[in-house]
């Protein structure tokens, strides 16, 4: 992945990694009530 992000030009690239970030942040609010139940119950 790296390599092909290298060889994008910078415009595309960057949207790609946004995108991808806003997908990180999608995913980690929508399991952030049940990894924290986790933590509590692992005591952590």
């Amino acid at each position: 992945m790296a390599t092909v992000l290298a060889d994008m030009v910078p415009e595309k690239r960057n949207a790609l990694i946004a995108e991808r970030l806003f997908l990180d942040a999608d995913f980690q609010n929508e399991y952030a009530p049940a990894r924290a139940e986790l933590r509590a119950a692992l005591g952590l």
